[in-house]
């Protein structure tokens, strides 16, 4: 353990470190994490190495992964809100860590798991970036693909009784509009 002054560098065995012993650095204590689509809210915690001294904020960029997107009504979203690809995260003094959280709407649509990319790419005066500046969420996708089986395996039927019906089942239920083909043959 090394106690420096609030605005001393360190040299250990020749290797220079460029931030004080008591600074705020903000990294993530996880590179990656994955809920499923029906978790409601996930809460991003992003530890301090120190109290702040200073209040702040620090940027978080976003980057939505192929097919994800942001916004009510759509895969997720988050508070505070993404603006202009990114997320502005509160710091007050004495803070021990940071959060944000990500909304996961749980959609009735069979998609592929969504990923979404957080990096924090900015701070206040005062607040420094540490090494794991980026995390991945992963939303595992909870919606299975709709299977339609025919319920009425056998039908006999003469040639003169006009319409006849088939059940089909479709299982789980349908979540938007559609169609089948059905091929008949001789047998």
């Amino acid at each position: 353990r090394h106690n420096t002054a609030a605005l001393d560098r360190a040299t250990f065995d020749n290797i220079y470190v460029p931030f004080d012993c008591n600074s705020t650095i903000a990294t993530f204590s996880t590179p990656t994490d994955s809920s499923p689509e029906s978790v409601g809210t996930v809460t991003v915690t992003i530890p301090l190495t120190a109290a702040a001294t200073v209040n702040g904020t620090y940027t978080v960029t976003v980057a939505n992964g192929l097919g994800v997107t942001y916004g009510g009504g759509n895969d997720y979203t988050t508070v505070p809100a993404v603006v202009a690809n990114t997320i502005t995260v509160p710091v007050a003094i004495g803070a021990t860590a940071l959060s944000f959280d990500i909304v996961v709407n749980d959609e009735l649509l069979n998609e592929a798991d969504e990923v979404i990319t957080f990096t924090i790419t900015g701070s206040s005066a005062g607040l420094f970036i540490g090494p794991a500046n980026s995390y991945v969420q992963t939303i595992v996708n909870n919606d299975a693909t709709p299977t339609i089986i025919l319920a009425t395996v056998s039908v006999n039927a003469v040639e003169s009784a006009g319409t006849v019906n088939f059940q089909l089942n479709i299982t789980p239920a349908a979540t938007a509009a559609g169609s089948a083909t059905i091929f008949v043959s001789n047998g």
